[in-house]
């Protein structure tokens, strides 16, 4: 190691302000890393407040020069580093190749970090990490993909790291204690096969690592830097209708009756975006999976006549066409690809080996060195490190969208663009078999190719098109290398109209609730209000996704529902837009069970909160302070007249008033959901919500202000339809005012406190 003998210290001043943060301190202060060297090692420290958060210590012997702020290690790797606006430290991983002869490597991990911020007696015993398994023990996983976060639940304070980029490499992380017991954090990328030539280097993967007060505003920091990085602009989130899991005509529906349900959306709904296709529209032979010739509509299907001009009757309703296909795999023994043999990647091994067993998770697929690479469902992967694969794709989005009308893809099975092992359902990291493949770019990593696949398909649908990707559960090396590349992405395996199984999506889509409107908008699959669903089930699952803001589809044959369901979908869309929607006890349970929602647009304080009881028997009983619960109020944003303390609510589905509060009690039935609309008690009238939807006051009111002088409560909507619309307001002299609107009344509400009018 070179004799250089100084510490450099880089600082990094926590100025970030986006509109995704709430008021008070966003991160736990001043930033700092150093880099020095100390008995014949690198010592590298990250400081938050001049106390160190995150220790590594780097060999000596391992190292050939270091300076600022770039270590290079003897086999030609680097690490550099670097700050971000968003609160971290950036840290480059390259790899790279010294030697005079190719360099293969699996994976990459040159640093193990301390965390001596929560190594104090009390946090070490209340400390959690939160990663892509859920809550658990520090020691308590196998490894998270993509992100992981360790933070304290009494405070929320801690550590939280992720990788940002995903250009060659599948980036992971590890933690556990040391032999001390201290908390440490390991990053690795996976690459499977990394080819490095003599004297070269490969585009380098970067993590960022920061201590936050809040862990979860830190996770949202990380999702925003993601979104900084690859330069993500999210379209509007839609919502619509999902043919599969339809109680009648489910699969893909039919050429017959997808425009009635298309006339039902228009005329009884207001706020539907689109209907999707979902699998068995296409032509081909199914084998262990669905049929894979998505170039050709199947004869005797059911769109035997041609999507065309089904796409052309839902346009005449104002709805957009989707459709469910697999982009990146084929089926090597249908004889529509027995010409097409040179588009699949290709195993490089036997698996399993000669007189062994096969003990990978889906033990019916084997391999055959030099055959078709084949997985389990997905069939034969398709190698897009391959341009006449490339044009394959290409021609097959194209006549998707421009011969037949299709504006809204929802693509499955996008592990085997990546050609590795399929892991459903897989959160938790598992090693898989990346780099047992043989590209036609023998240099590209599975990753490399993935990607290739993934702007290919991009790139012909246009930037117009909404492409919702389907699933990360499958292989969860897809969730990191689809960054910038998707509009919405299932986040979460199937789920189903069974109470089980219709938590799933709630649990995926609570750990990975920062990426909803940041990275991507997450799909945690449909919602089920079918009379044969009790009411309390339908309303809980439908509130959670309105209340979030993730992606809401329906897969119930809407003109068969109940008038009582059909009311119930029209309170829960359409999406309200908004990322200042978090998990309050997101490092208490596994199984987060309040969650707020707050907005000041209109120039009120306005707070939804939801209480969720996700066990299928007994109730829960909550008790829960405005400051846990992380309400915001008219005092807070200016109005210092304003001494109340207490708060008021409406409950939106038992549709009554709360009395005042300081601190809220409510018992919960099992599966079930209270939704509260949450104001603090100020001395005039006030507006709690509408009758519209769950988040009313937020989704359709324009404008709310309070004339002291006239003593008038003035409130603008959005718009006013033909249904009639209850405001709920809040007046202290009286208690509830409940005023009727219908399109005759206008936009403009005014409420006169003395006329009580």
């Amino acid at each position: 190691m070179s004799q250089k003998r100084w510490s450099v210290v880089i600082v990094l001043f926590a100025c970030l302000a986006v509109s995704f943060m709430p008021r008070g301190r966003i991160f736990a202060g001043e930033c700092t890393f150093s880099l020095s060297e100390a008995s014949g090692s690198l010592v590298l420290e990250f400081k938050s407040e001049s106390v160190p958060f995150a220790t590594a210590t780097v060999p000596g012997d391992t190292v050939e020069s270091w300076d600022a702020d770039r270590i290079t290690l003897r086999d030609g790797s680097e690490l550099s580093f670097s700050t971000c606006q968003t609160g971290f430290i950036a840290i480059d991983y390259r790899p790279g190749n010294t030697t005079d002869a190719d360099r293969v490597i699996s994976n990459f991990a040159p640093l193990v970090f301390t965390l001596p911020g929560l190594t104090d007696v009390e946090r070490q015993g209340r400390l959690k990490a939160l990663g892509t398994k859920g809550l658990t023990a520090v020691d308590g996983h196998k490894g998270s993909y993509l992100f992981l976060a360790l933070a304290d639940p009494s405070d929320r304070h801690g550590v939280v790291a992720g990788w940002t980029s995903a250009n060659s490499g599948s980036g992971v992380l590890f933690s556990g204690r040391n032999d001390d017991g201290d908390p440490t954090l390991t990053p690795q990328i996976d690459y499977g096969h990394l080819l490095l030539t003599p004297g070269s280097q490969k585009a380098p993967e970067r993590l960022v690592l920061g201590a936050f007060d809040d862990c979860r505003l830190g996770l949202e920091a990380y999702a925003a830097t993601i979104a900084q990085e690859h330069k993500i602009e999210l379209k509007r989130c839609p919502s619509g209708y999902c043919t599969w899991y339809a109680d009648k005509f489910g699969g893909a529906c039919n050429q017959i009756m997808l425009p009635h349900l298309a006339a039902t959306m228009a005329k009884e709904f207001s706020g539907f975006d689109f209907i999707q296709i979902d699998d068995g529209w296409q032509s081909g032979v199914p084998t262990e999976g669905p049929a894979r010739n998505f170039v050709q509509i199947r004869p005797d299907g059911p769109y035997s006549k041609g999507l065309k001009s089904v796409t052309d009757q839902l346009k005449a309703q104002n709805l957009t066409t989707g459709l469910w296909f697999i982009p990146f795999a084929g089926t090597s023994i249908d004889p529509w690809f027995a010409d097409k043999m040179d588009l699949f990647v290709r195993s490089k091994i036997d698996y399993p080996a000669a007189g062994e067993k096969n003990t990978r998770r889906f033990s019916s697929t084997n391999q055959k060195a030099g055959a078709p690479y084949e997985t389990f469902w997905g069939g034969t992967s398709l190698d897009m490190t391959n341009p006449k694969a490339r044009d394959y794709l290409t021609d097959i989005v194209r006549r998707m969208k421009d011969e037949w009308g299709i504006n809204y893809f929802k693509v499955d099975g996008l592990w085997t663009g990546m050609a590795c092992e399929q892991l459903y359902v897989n959160n938790e990291y598992f090693p898989d078999d990346l780099g047992q493949q043989s590209f036609y770019d023998p240099t590209a990593t599975n990753v490399e190719a993935y990607r290739l696949g993934m702007a290919t398909l991009r790139d012909a649908a246009g930037r117009d098109l909404f492409i919702l990707g389907c699933n990360v559960s499958q292989n969860m090396r897809v969730m990191g290398a689809s960054m910038g590349s998707v509009d919405a992405m299932r986040i979460g395996p199937d789920n189903g109209a069974r109470w089980g199984v219709m938590t799933l999506g709630p649990w995926h889509g609570s750990n990975r609730y920062f990426l909803n409107g940041r990275v991507w908008w997450n799909d945690p699959d449909p919602v089920y209000v079918r009379d044969a669903v009790p009411l309390n089930q339908a309303q809980a699952l439908a509130s959670w996704v309105a209340l979030t803001g993730q992606l809401l589809t329906v897969s119930d044959w809407l003109p068969d529902l109940s008038p009582e369901r059909k009311e119930l979908i029209r309170k829960v869309i359409p999406n309200h837009q908004k990322t200042n929607v978090r998990p309050v006890d997101l490092f208490d349970s596994d199984m987060p069970a309040i969650w707020h929602l707050s907005d000041e647009a209109t120039g009120a304080a306005r707070n939804i909160v939801g209480l969720f009881n996700w066990a299928s028997e007994g109730h829960k009983t909550f008790t829960l302070t405005p400051d846990y619960l992380g309400l915001i109020s008219d005092r807070d944003a200016g109005n210092t007249d304003s001494v109340i303390k207490q708060y008021v609510a409406f409950d939106f589905w038992r549709n009554e008033l709360l009395p005042p509060f300081e601190t809220l009690q409510m018992t919960v039935p099992a599966a079930s959901c209270a939704i509260l609309s949450v104001r603090e008690r100020v001395d005039h009238p006030i507006l709690l919500g509408t009758s519209r939807h769950i988040a009313g006051g937020i989704t359709d009111v324009r404008e709310e202000s309070w004339d002291a002088d006239t003593k008038t409560l003035h409130i603008v909507l959005h718009d006013v339809t033909d249904e009639p619309t209850e405001l709920r307001i809040y007046d202290p002299a009286v208690g509830l005012i409940r005023r009727n609107l219908d399109r005759t009344t206008g936009p403009d509400c005014y409420y006169t406190a003395d006329s009580h009018d």
